[in-house]
């Protein structure tokens, strides 16, 4: 499951909420969530959580001076930073 409403489209986002999507990341229970300019207080707790429990978190640069934020599962995650911050991901 993915999470997002990033450029990679929303595929699924279960009503979690920024904190809730990333948690779920941290859980298990989703595989990668991703947004694109959120403010740092809509995810750095979630992101804490998921770090915390082994999965990649990363802020990605974007269009102008905003920014977005990926969490994933530790096998998917340097893949997905890859794809989503590509030029064209973005």
């Amino acid at each position: 499951m993915f999470a997002g409403q990033g450029s990679a489209g929303r595929v699924r986002q279960a009503g979690f909420g920024r904190q809730g999507s990333v948690a779920a990341v941290a859980s298990g229970r989703a595989d990668a969530f991703d947004e694109d300019d959120p403010a740092p207080w809509d995810w750095a707790a979630g992101a804490l959580l998921a770090s915390e429990a082994g999965a990649g978190v990363a802020e990605l640069p974007g269009p102008g001076a905003g920014s977005g934020v990926l969490a994933a599962a530790a096998g998917i995650a340097g893949a997905l930073v890859r794809v989503v911050a590509a030029p064209e991901g973005r």
